[in-house]
């Protein structure tokens, strides 16, 4: 596959380079901006779900939460990405500024949040309440000063209500450039029950990210939302699947 070079733009500032003008633009889909503590998200939450979640804590439905990487490689995060005062990559902005946007000219970064931000949290109130917390966190800490960041609307997707009511208070800001949710949900995607989410999304013109982690259990959600559907490639998935079971096993 070949693109076509841009042709260059006539009223473009002369002083800039001709290559700076017509290069491609990079619009990344997959940043992760990350607390630098769980007192980020304090000035966003009510007294009661603060109080809750420092008595309490996170209880989220998929119940891992570590993070599964080597000691060599924490968080999957290159050496130098730790802010040096402090903090987990992704939780500086002008390190993010530095090493990222202007290293690389990305045009744009498309933010996803993840961690403790409401997705899979089994009190569906305190999962609201920190999806909003979240998404005013993000907005303020990354998007309102950097505009190359575009904020994720993080929804509580097991409650398509609170998930509806979140979209329809953010969706009118351009900060947010879409709904962001997780694959670990309790049913597969395409059930009945996601639709308000999808519905909501498609009425103020937002895409739907769903993100992909290595733990969740993908090959069935993958397979039970074929079969949802009624989907000849349910079939082929389950008989592949034998296939390398069958294998494995020296049949």
């Amino acid at each position: 596959m070949t693109l076509e070079t841009p042709a260059p733009d006539t009223d473009a500032d002369p002083t800039v380079p001709a290559q700076a003008q017509t290069r491609l633009k990079i619009i990344d889909g997959d940043v992760h901006p990350a607390l630098r503590s769980l007192a980020d998200l304090k000035p966003y939450l009510s007294t009661q779900w603060w109080e809750c979640l420092q008595s309490y804590g996170t209880r989220k439905r998929h119940g891992m939460n570590y993070e599964p990487y080597p000691k060599s490689a924490p968080r999957a995060c290159r050496r130098d990405a730790w802010p040096e005062d402090g903090g987990v990559p992704g939780s500086s902005l002008e390190l993010m500024r530095r090493q990222y946007l202007d290293a690389y000219g990305i045009e744009f970064g498309i933010l996803g949040p993840l961690g403790v931000t409401g997705q899979g949290e089994l009190n569906f109130g305190l999962a609201a309440a920190l999806a909003t917390a979240t998404n005013a966190w993000q907005l303020q800490t990354f998007s309102r000063p950097e505009p190359r960041l575009k904020s994720g609307i993080v929804v509580p997707f097991e409650d398509s209500d609170a998930s509806v009511r979140e979209i329809e208070r953010c969706a009118d800001d351009c900060a947010f450039a879409q709904v962001f949710m997780l694959t670990r949900s309790c049913d597969p995607a395409g059930n009945h029950r996601y639709w308000p989410i999808y519905e909501a999304a498609a009425r103020h013109g937002l895409p739907v990210a769903l993100h992909v982690c290595r733990w969740s259990p993908l090959h069935r959600h993958r397979l039970a939302f074929l079969l949802h559907r009624g989907e000849r490639g349910a079939l082929d998935v389950l008989s592949d699947r034998r296939h390398q079971s069958g294998h494995r096993r020296g049949i």
